[in-house]
């Protein structure tokens, strides 16, 4: 089994936990899709800034602009971001990347829920070409030169970044 496989598969139930917390929100009700892009900034902007510190991961484009820009547009206060860290490794690092440009591909699932004629941009950000591709083919040869040490590590901070998902969802009072 390749580190993706492995990485798959160790955080599938994480990944089941965060689209559960986060199915919660109605992204038809203008209310449930402010409370679902609020949270979601509490999140990410921890994330990228955590991320945005380091110069040795594969390119990938922030969204926290593209967050404040639909915050903003539906007149929602700016979210505070949530303190985001890991252990500090390579492979911890492209674990969280992993998480975080995945949700780029469901974001477009959770598009078609989104009532018309809110602001869209987060959602919208699809990976440009070869992006995706790139990150994985990154984990890839990673994964070859350091072996099993740094598919746990790789791991680690997968769960680590679901984790953070998890608990900005968790903390919204319904």
């Amino acid at each position: 089994m390749n580190a993706l496989e492995r990485l798959r598969r160790s955080t599938d139930a994480d990944h089941v936990q965060v689209d559960r917390a986060f199915s919660r929100f109605d992204l038809a009700d203008r209310a449930g899709y402010c409370r679902f892009l609020t949270v979601h900034a509490q999140a990410t902007f921890g994330v990228e800034e955590y991320l945005l510190g380091h110069d040795d991961l594969p390119h990938w484009r922030p969204r926290s602009a593209l967050l404040e820009a639909d915050l903003a547009e539906l007149r929602v206060p700016q979210a505070t971001a949530s303190q985001f860290s890991t252990s500090g490794t390579l492979a911890n690092r492209l674990g969280v990347l992993y998480v975080l440009e995945g949700s780029r591909l469901g974001a477009s699932v959770l598009l078609r829920r989104v009532k018309h004629g809110l602001p869209i941009r987060y959602l919208s950000a699809r990976h440009q070409q070869r992006e995706w591709r790139t990150l994985l083919a990154a984990i890839e040869q990673q994964a070859i030169l350091g072996g099993a040490p740094f598919v746990a590590s790789l791991i680690e901070g997968a769960r680590a970044c679901f984790q953070h998902y998890l608990s900005a969802a968790d903390r919204h009072k319904w």
